[in-house]
């Protein structure tokens, strides 16, 4: 009797098992896009070109239950087989990107920028060589596990052996930009790697352009050759065609009307001071080269001299850059007002 009892309930229970609900539920699929624009005011990303020199939309599935019959010959896992599997699930490492990086710690803040950009240019007037100086004010902080850079031009200096050319304000606050992030290797905006007590610093690639429509790429697409190309548009708005910059010299004076597109990457070491600038300060610096490029095309100038087509050469190993740490309150007005006590 005793037997029998067992038995029943063994049968009894196995059928409340047979008999139990099973369903599946589809997971829910989210896409996002993003889309980046002109910037038109002085607060962005880097860095503007030199004469010698950027809504996410989420679709989701309905989530569905779709109801799956129970077979009379379904299996029975015995239980120590789910506890395997629930104890190898709970194993499973989910850590997130550790956002607390001791290192960068060592970045986070303001930063005031100085910029040294060489190259020479044949012109119809002769060789031409060019030093343009670009004053920036940047702020670093963390953002999904790196560094992000966000940089506002305060200035730009150039001087030539023929003359000076006229970085007009707009040039400063209008341009299209492409953050490292965005090319086609995608990098963050900024690396750094203590390598033995030495900390070096890189801000990675990024580009500008000037007076056309944006590119898809700008690592490949061409430049304008002619000045009917349809890309060109009155980019800085003020009744000329692409962007205005001026020149100046005893002998030459005038508007050239420009395509411009330039791009840069940054290589260099932190030099570990007190803090920040301030009086009798010795504040954190930043120092290295700039590896940059820079591609033009004159659409028209006021100047039939400055209307030429130049060829540039590029000196990347006399062009340099320093950062050095600013308060927080610093604005662009104090980068290039205490510019020589700050870069000295």
């Amino acid at each position: 009797m005793k037997l029998f009892t067992i038995l029943f309930a063994a049968l009894f229970a196995l059928a409340l098992v047979s008999c139990g609900d099973d369903t599946t539920t589809k997971p829910v699929d989210t896409d996002t896009a993003g889309t980046d624009d002109t910037i038109l005011d002085d607060t962005q990303p880097d860095d503007a070109g030199e004469t010698g020199d950027d809504a996410a939309a989420t679709e989701e599935d309905p989530v569905q239950d779709d109801v799956v019959p129970v077979e009379d010959d379904a299996t029975i896992v015995p239980d120590e087989t789910t506890d395997e599997l629930t104890d190898e699930l709970e194993d499973e490492d989910t850590e997130q990107p550790d956002e607390n990086n001791p290192l960068f710690d060592t970045f986070v803040g303001t930063w005031a920028e100085k910029l040294i950009l060489k190259s020479d240019t044949k012109t119809m007037i002769g060789n031409v060589s060019s030093t343009t100086t670009r004053y920036k004010l940047g702020k670093i902080s963390v953002e999904n596990g790196e560094l992000k850079s966000e940089q506002t031009i305060c200035k730009i200096d150039n001087t030539t052996s023929q003359g000076d050319t006229v970085f007009y304000q707009k040039f400063c606050e209008i341009y299209w930009y492409w953050r490292p992030g965005e090319l086609s290797n995608p990098k963050p905006d900024v690396t750094v790697t203590d390598n033995g007590g030495t900390i070096s610093f890189v801000e990675n690639r990024s580009w500008e352009l000037r007076g056309m429509q944006k590119m898809t790429n700008p690592e490949t697409d061409p430049m304008p050759t002619a000045a009917n190309d349809s890309r060109i548009f009155d980019h800085d708005g003020d009744g000329h065609p692409a962007f205005t910059l001026g020149f100046t010299s005893t002998l030459i004076k005038g508007d050239m009307y420009l395509v411009q597109r330039l791009s840069h990457e940054m290589t260099g070491t932190y030099i570990p001071g007190d803090g920040a600038f301030g009086a009798g300060s010795n504040p954190d610096k930043i120092t290295g080269g700039v590896n940059w490029t820079d591609h033009q095309y004159t659409v028209d100038a006021t100047n039939p001299t400055l209307k030429s087509q130049t060829e540039s050469t590029i000196l990347n190993d006399e062009s340099t850059f320093i950062y050095v740490r600013v308060p927080d309150t610093f604005t662009c007005d104090d980068v290039y007002g205490q510019k020589d006590a700050l870069f000295n």
